[in-house]
């Protein structure tokens, strides 16, 4: 039997970006890029655990919305840590994929910007994008420049990311 959320805080305590169950299959980490089973000693998930996981994760609505469209994104939370999850359906099965959300807030010289990007947080107006393939970096930039505009500055700031959660 799978608990979905000692497997979302194992994932993250042994620091993977991602977590995917999926039916026929032990639990996988990706860690540094590796996809590898989260405890070599598990079996493999079954329909029935991914339908428990899945209950676990969504209200009603969202299971609802689910099962009509065969696909969700979502946010969930565990102890001190947040995941960006991903529900689908492929070839007749339930799929869970999960991203950690790191806990620390990056600055812009941990995520090694250039001096020009200081330069363009500093302009009064405009529209910054921040676009690219799935694990580029994309959500580490935007927090990074949102914390460095929010202890530097007084600026209204905008963001708009898929998932929006709204379960805070």
């Amino acid at each position: 039997m799978f608990e979905i959320k000692q497997l979302l805080k194992s994932a993250a305590e042994k620091g993977a970006s991602d977590l995917h169950i999926i039916q026929g299959l032990p639990p996988i980490v990706r860690i540094d890029g590796v996809l590898a089973p989260l405890d070599s000693s598990k079996s493999a998930v079954t329909g029935e655990d991914l339908e428990k996981m899945i209950n676990v994760i969504t209200s009603k609505e969202q299971k609802s919305l689910f099962l009509a469209a065969r696909d969700l994104d979502l946010g969930f939370g565990v102890d001190d840590w947040r995941f960006r999850i991903n529900l689908s359906y492929e070839k007749g099965n339930y799929r869970i994929a999960a991203r950690v959300i790191p806990n620390h807030m990056p600055t812009l010289e941990e995520v090694g910007m250039p001096e020009v990007i200081y330069k363009l947080l500093g302009l009064r107006q405009g529209l910054i994008l921040i676009t690219g393939p799935t694990s580029s970096g994309k959500s580490t930039t935007l927090a990074a420049m949102v914390n460095y505009l929010n202890t530097n500055y007084n600026y209204n700031i905008i963001t708009f990311e898929d998932p929006i959660d709204l379960s805070s």
